[in-house]
């Protein structure tokens, strides 16, 4: 953006934590117990559908550990590769 990001002609700022309690920090829409009944069903492919999100992974759902984990688990899926990843291991790199 070279010299003229050091010249802004306008700045906004939003609060928040003032909009609404959720925007505080972050919070899981289920409620406890749903992910320990249902959170195996929230992996499984639909057809094309591949279902992805920090919710749906097998391990920090809810952190954005877990968001990156789905969306590597998501991509493998996609890609027709394996879809098991080692909840004690690094996420593996995938190679083209």
């Amino acid at each position: 953006m070279g010299d003229e990001a050091l010249q802004p002609i306008q700045y906004h700022e939003i609060d928040w934590g003032a909009v609404d309690a959720w925007s505080l920090s972050c919070t899981s829409p289920y409620p406890p117990g749903f992910l320990t009944k249902w959170g195996q069903y929230i992996q499984l492919l639909i057809g094309r559908l591949i279902w992805s999100g920090t919710e749906t992974s097998d391990i920090g759902a809810g952190a954005m550990d877990g968001a990156v984990r789905a969306g590597h688990r998501s991509a493998l899926q996609a890609l027709g590769r394996s879809t098991v990843l080692q909840s004690n291991r690094p996420l593996a790199r995938v190679e083209a």
